[in-house]
């Protein structure tokens, strides 16, 4: 499985030993305010671990643990969106600690590159909340475009970004 090094960060697939991490990060009510289901108990974050584990097994993608140093500092990378096995979603989580220094924008374009440069994933899409401008500047830094904006099945206001290989791999003008 691929691992992954930018200037400041490794990035390599979770296993099921990191399981306290993840929980210690997705029981987080602040880092975990805008994704979808909020905070979770140790064994949700033990089971989204065993499908971020399987994805790696399945599909030759998934999310990486991401890490500053010895520092575990969140996740990022591709899940597939329930239901649709070529619905493509980035997914990006950092640490409250490790907020605004620009670690998820560093993430996610060494994710996107791996993903258009390493598999045959053409397409990927992300979501985020409205109300959460800080993720929709790390998407349109990385050149993911707003496609919709619509009410999600909370009645929470979701934009809906994404990106495909050609625009990635397009030269800048």
């Amino acid at each position: 499985m691929t691992q992954l090094t930018t200037a400041r960060l490794h990035m390599r697939p979770f296993t099921l030993g990191d399981d306290l991490d993840l929980a210690r990060l997705h029981g987080d009510q602040d880092v975990m305010a805008y994704m979808r289901g909020g905070a979770q108990s140790h064994a949700e974050a033990a089971a989204e671990l065993a499908g971020y584990v399987a994805c790696w097994a399945a599909r030759g993608f998934g999310i990486w643990a991401l890490f500053a140093g010895r520092a575990f500092i969140g996740e990022c990378g591709f899940r597939l969106h329930p239901g649709d096995s070529h619905d493509v979603r980035l997914r990006f989580v950092i640490d409250k600690p490790y907020w605004g220094r620009g670690l998820a924008g560093e993430a996610v374009n060494a994710a996107l590159g791996y993903a258009f440069g390493g598999t045959k994933i053409s397409r990927i899409r992300a979501v985020t909340q409205e109300a959460n401008p800080a993720s929709q500047r790390v998407l349109e830094r990385a050149g993911m475009t707003l496609e919709s904006v619509f009410l999600g099945d909370r009645g929470t206001r979701l934009r809906l970004y994404a990106i495909t290989a050609e625009a990635w791999t397009a030269p800048a003008i």
